[in-house]
């Protein structure tokens, strides 16, 4: 099995910084925190150009290289590792006699199971999934197994081991679907936990020896080491990056994470550092680096990943931050104050300025990097209600080759682009000049780019004026000025979307007229002139008394399949139906399944029904559609069957028969009634649809499911089976599936638009503040071993 990840993007972030004596105040930008970034690594690169052998300080190191190179893309930087792992033969200790094995302190070969010979393994495994070669990862593979096929469960008898060690378990569980990683996880995780873990405190003594009242400090308090602490924050951080959202002792890693980020909440120093001693500062007073920079990683990626909240923690990364970037940060790069190799708060007396070690420093640069995802991922976005997440936005993301797009609304009404290479974690942002009236819903941002390279963007409709445009150039996110298409029909745009045939050729649809009143038309674009022709004025025709609600798609054979429902007043509940045409020749020509050629206009009488559904069924309109290799179409929908009071998610497809037929998934167990105007707050979302040969993935948000972002996958629709996972582990509000269909079609990479947001119904705004856009990785790989 595999994981999902996410990725939280996007934003330039006005951060106060915590002020105070002698300390300078930074504002906190993209720009300054990898020049930050920069600076430091390569001061510590270029003072060290030997960075020697694999124990464990130089691994901690090299943990936070990687997080700066997949923060700024520094090729430098994975050499260094690379080069590294390479001088280390990709080992830790190197002894090959399994006999003679040693798991108790040591630094000698022989000690290679003891988890600070181990954390090496963890920058193996990142430099193996750049660029994969068994080599790479074979000692973590012998090492580790072997370690698994024991039957000791007390390999991390002190706090280090939390980081050492965890990350790689869930890191080769990745790389090789092995479920025995997560069961030897937990339990060498229980041992660790009852051995050392101060529940009352929330907090972890280094080793059995600290434990109070056996240990305790001068003033005769709990004495909780500040970096042994920071080492099982970041560690656990780690781990939950890579764990699966499903596994089943997920909540008590969080629930010991969420208790331990109170804790030490409430511990730091004014000045933004933690000292050496948590609870009783006199112990070991002053400055002190790395249990800081270890715990500013930790709420960062908490914040970053929905795990901690952000309205909670923004004070304590901000004054946290502001001490590493003012205090810990010297000018020539170095970083000062890290506490001397030890075990416990009170050694080392003198930390200073000048004090350093490699582990403090891939520390900060865990910090550093982290909090650039921070930073990029506080562009705050409009979330009073779904404007940024309806599903017929129908592009939030696209990429082009290998550059990524996304658009969205801030909280002033701006449309913001974002621009990145695919998989990259730095963006190129921009708010535009273009705005649009954020109290309707129905006001949202389409983007694509066409086949030469130049992304279109259209906007802020309902019944309004056509607002479109595109870059003055190939990937640039600099915007022409505001432009009609053809001139025609473009007083009343209503639902525009964008879509592309399997040659690059773009397409542009939008409903003319009002709701219950409208016609389909259709656009076509010309790369070489850069012009748009309209194709058809009137393809789907209400004939003023009804409007079509639609949704298409096209298939590899150039192929421009389209489904809707008709609505015969504005209000939702006047939905009925399922009709179905398509194009094989750019949008000119329509049939039906059987071939047989539409009279164009399409209208009630003439369209073809791929299922009937009558008014009052809780039928939506506007949801998702996909068709399979052979170009057989899948449409996803909800409604209410006659002879139940629970709204399904339904597929309306084409057997081999050519014959249609409709699938009920028959999961939801929860009643909802829907009418009214407007856009209505929704116990679920619209489905998005995708197939990847036989399997059908079905992508929603059910309050059922606490609103998270879900997945349900069903093999077989003859057997009519469903499986069901959360694809994340917070609420999503009243968000719907959008994601880069262009990325899809290309390479079967899934990456869904994610924003947390509210809705009033009908068109009533709530007061959610603000919130950030993010991009959810779902990789093919846990798309196809997850189910």
């Amino acid at each position: 099995m595999k994981h999902v990840s996410s990725i939280i993007i996007l934003s330039l972030f006005y951060l106060t910084a915590f002020s105070q004596t002698e300390t300078r105040q930074v504002v906190p930008t993209g720009e300054n925190i990898q020049a930050i970034i920069l600076k430091v690594n390569n001061y510590w690169q270029g003072s060290n150009p030997e960075s020697g052998n694999a124990f464990w300080d130089n691994a901690a190191y090299h943990t936070g290289n990687m997080a700066a190179y997949f923060a700024t893309g520094n090729e430098a930087y994975r050499k260094y590792s690379e080069k590294w792992a390479q001088t280390n033969e990709w080992k830790g200790a190197k002894s090959n006699k399994k006999t003679s094995w040693k798991y108790t302190y040591g630094e000698t070969d022989e000690y290679v199971l003891f988890g600070d010979w181990q954390i090496c393994f963890q920058t193996y495994i990142d430099l193996y999934n750049l660029s994969p070669d068994e080599k790479k990862i074979a000692r973590a593979l012998e090492v580790m197994e072997y370690e698994m096929s024991t039957t000791n469960n007390d390999y991390w008898w002190w706090a280090d081991g939390f980081y050492m060690v965890m990350p790689v378990m869930t890191k080769l569980y990745k790389v090789t679907g092995n479920e025995l990683y997560l069961s030897k996880l937990y339990d060498y995780f229980s041992y660790a936990k009852q051995l050392m873990y101060d529940a009352e405190a929330g907090l972890f003594y280094r080793d059995a020896k600290y434990i109070y009242p056996k240990h305790k400090t001068n003033n005769d308090s709990k004495d909780f080491w500040s970096r042994g602490n920071g080492w099982v924050f970041a560690g656990l951080a780690k781990v939950l990056q890579d764990l699966p959202i499903a596994d089943a002792h997920r909540s008590e890693y969080v629930q010991v994470y969420q208790q331990m980020a109170e804790a030490l909440k409430n511990s730091q120093q004014e000045q933004g550092y933690w000292t050496r001693s948590l609870l009783d500062e006199q112990q070991a007073p002053g400055y002190e680096t790395s249990g800081t920079a270890f715990f500013t990683y930790g709420f960062l990626w908490g914040i970053n990943n929905g795990i901690l909240e952000k309205t909670l923690y923004t004070a304590t990364v901000n004054k946290s931050w502001n001490y590493l970037s003012t205090i810990a940060l010297q000018a020539d790069g170095k970083i000062g104050y890290v506490q001397p190799i030890g075990e416990r708060a009170d050694q080392h007396k003198n930390v200073n300025a000048e004090t350093t070690a490699n582990f403090g420093v891939g520390a900060f640069l865990l910090a550093a990097s982290e909090m650039t995802r921070y930073v990029n991922a506080e562009m705050e976005a409009w979330a009073g209600n779904a404007v940024n997440t309806v599903i017929f936005r129908n592009n939030s993301i696209v990429t082009y080759k290998n550059t990524q797009f996304m658009a969205w609304y801030n909280p002033k009404g701006y449309v913001c682009l974002g621009k990145r290479t695919v998989g990259s974690q730095q963006w190129e942002i921009k708010q535009t000049n273009l705005t649009g009236s954020l109290s309707d819903a129905h006001n949202c941002i389409s983007i694509m780019v066409d086949g030469e390279g130049y992304l279109h963007i259209s906007w802020n409709h309902h019944g309004s004026q056509l607002n479109y445009t595109k870059s003055v150039s190939p990937l640039s996110l600099d915007l022409e000025e505001n432009q009609q298409m053809t001139g025609n029909h473009e007083e009343k745009v209503t639902y525009p979307g964008f879509y592309t045939m399997a040659d690059g050729k773009l397409f542009f649809l939008y409903r003319d007229g009002y709701s219950g009143k409208g016609n389909l038309l259709l656009n076509s674009y010309n790369d070489a002139t850069k012009t748009w022709t309209q194709i058809h004025e009137n393809l789907i025709d209400g004939e003023g008394a009804r409007s079509a609600y639609w949704q298409a798609c096209t298939d590899r054979n150039n192929v421009i399949h389209i489904s809707w429902v008709w609505r015969e007043t504005p209000d939702v509940a006047t939905n009925h139906d399922m009709c179905y045409a398509r194009s094989a020749d750019g949008g000119k020509t329509w049939t039906d399944s059987k071939g047989k050629i539409y009279q164009l206009p399409i209208t009630a009488q003439t369209a073809e029904l791929a299922a009937t559904i009558p008014p009052n069924s809780e039928l939506i309109n506007q949801t998702s559609m996909t068709a399979d290799e052979n170009g057989k179409p899948y449409i996803a929908t909800y409604y209410r069957n006659q002879d139940s009071a629970i709204p399904q998610y339904h597929i309306i497809y084409l057997n081999e028969d050519n014959e249609w037929k409709t699938v009920s998934s028959d999961f939801r167990k929860t009643p909802f009634t829907l009418s009214g105007v407007g856009t209505k707050k929704i116990a679920i979302s619209r489905p998005q649809i995708l197939c990847h040969g036989k399997t059908l993935f079905l992508i929603y948000r059910d309050q059922e499911r606490d609103s998270r972002v879900s997945m349900a996958i069903c093999n077989n629709l003859q057997e009519n089976q469903w499986k069901i996972k959360d694809l994340t582990d917070y609420s999503v509000g009243d968000w719907e599936p959008t994601y880069d269909t262009e990325l899809w079609k290309k390479q079967y990479k899934l990456n869904l638009f994610i924003q947390k947001t509210g809705q009033g119904d009908g068109e009533q705004n709530t007061d959610l503040p603000p919130q950030p856009v993010s991009v959810l990785d779902v990789s093919e790989n846990f798309l196809i071993t997850e189910f």
